[in-house]
């Protein structure tokens, strides 16, 4: 839902990598069929939150996608994978939104995924990225590093520019993905707000994150991450816990 703080239009953007709505621990392999239950609970989670906009990784399928949409009245846009297949993403949003451009419609396709985003809120649009980068799962450690990076680049060597990108990064917020986003003027919203934020995932360090163009810095109102408790399974043996990644989110005002 839209909120307001002394007159000030606040939009949330959400981020969060689902794990293919399978919950944690998983079986191998991935991924299997969405857990129903694992669906519910994270809608259950993003409506407490009440975001405008809602990134997903790791989105199974175009269904899957409409059928968290579906519970939280939300429209969007499923993006699949382009070199890897399993590594989908989706963005569900409130109001009037499109996919201006995305991996899919892009000539250079890159390892998973990314999608433009024109949220309809005020005056003019604001464009948010979410994206997926690769990881070392199917590639060398290096490979990976210099992916990320070749992704980012054509990400944003092309009109509208995002203000905002989220998503998995799939590296700490000291490695060459954020370094080429320092370099072309982003800053990471966790140390923007001085978070607290050592890990966003289990095993694994923030690679979650959330960036910010300097030309919107004045426009950021709030950043942070739920806690593990909130990410508690459904009251089933297996699933201890909806994901094994953290969703964060952003406020910003509505207009500079």
């Amino acid at each position: 839902m839209t909120q307001y703080i002394v007159g000030i239009t606040v939009i949330r953007i959400l981020s969060h990598n689902v794990l293919w709505f399978q919950g944690y621990p998983y079986e191998e392999p991935l991924p299997g069929p969405p857990h129903a239950e694992v669906v519910a609970g994270l809608a259950d989670v993003y409506r407490g939150l009440g975001p405008e906009l809602l990134c997903l990784q790791e989105t199974p399928s175009p269904e899957a996608l409409r059928a968290i949409g579906a519970r939280l009245d939300m429209r969007g846009a499923f993006c699949p994978g382009s070199r890897q297949p399993a590594y989908s993403g989706g963005v569900l949003w409130k109001g009037s939104a499109e996919v201006v451009r995305s991996s899919q419609s892009n000539g250079a396709a890159p390892v998973r995924f990314w999608q433009v985003i024109a949220l309809q809120q005020g005056a003019a649009p604001l464009y948010v990225a979410n994206v997926h980068l690769a990881s070392g799962r199917h590639m060398t450690s290096e490979e990976a590093e210099c992916s990320r990076v070749d992704d980012l680049h054509t990400l944003l060597d092309a009109e509208p520019l995002p203000l905002v990108i989220a998503g998995d990064f799939n590296e700490g917020p000291g490695g060459p993905a954020a370094a080429y986003l320092y370099g072309r003027g982003y800053e990471d919203a966790a140390l923007l707000f001085a978070t607290d934020l050592p890990s966003t995932g289990i095993g694994k360090a923030r690679s979650d994150q959330i960036w910010l163009h300097e030309s919107a810095r004045t426009r950021a109102l709030g950043f942070g991450a739920l806690s593990w408790n909130a990410l508690r399974g459904p009251d089933v043996a297996q699933v201890a816990y909806l994901s094994d990644h953290l969703p964060l989110w952003l406020e910003l005002r509505e207009t500079p």
